[in-house]
């Protein structure tokens, strides 16, 4: 019961910490503007509008990206202490499942052991067919001529 209270504590202390990171940043962080360059081609009026709206949008996202990971930093904690719980139950499961499909597992070790041989067997009734059926047509084509003459 002591480790469970210790890991919820660790996680309440996670969130706070986390959230005063966060007030901190956003308080503190300031990215400058990015040095603006002059188009030759558009006039320097509607250049500098267009970086205005630019700078606008974007403003908010060259603030949060560098401080993105921080909202994920709890459920992180939580998944740790998801596989903590559910490790015994997953380890006996891979074992249940080990031992049922064991049977499977063996019949597929020998299918694939004996697949060269299947193959080779295949082809050699093929070839054997095909030669048995022509040597076959050859003699009822000499059986038929022998006949013709009579």
């Amino acid at each position: 019961m002591a480790r469970t209270t210790t890991r919820i504590e660790e996680l309440g202390l996670g969130v706070v910490v986390t959230v005063a990171i966060a007030i901190y940043a956003y308080a503190i962080y300031h990215v400058p503007d990015a040095p603006r360059t002059e188009v030759i081609a558009e006039s320097p009026a509607r250049s500098l509008g267009f970086l205005r709206i630019l700078n606008v949008i974007t403003h908010p996202v060259r603030i949060v990206w560098p401080h993105a990971h921080i909202p994920f930093i709890p459920i992180a904690y939580a998944l740790s202490a998801l596989y903590n719980i559910a490790y015994p139950l997953v380890v006996v499961l891979q074992t249940i499942f080990y031992i049922i499909t064991w049977p499977v597992r063996l019949i597929y070790a020998l299918a694939s052991l004996m697949y060269p041989l299947y193959v080779f067997f295949g082809v050699a009734t093929l070839v054997g067919l095909a030669v048995g059926s022509g040597f076959a047509g050859v003699a009822h084509i000499i059986w038929f001529a022998a006949d013709a003459k009579g």
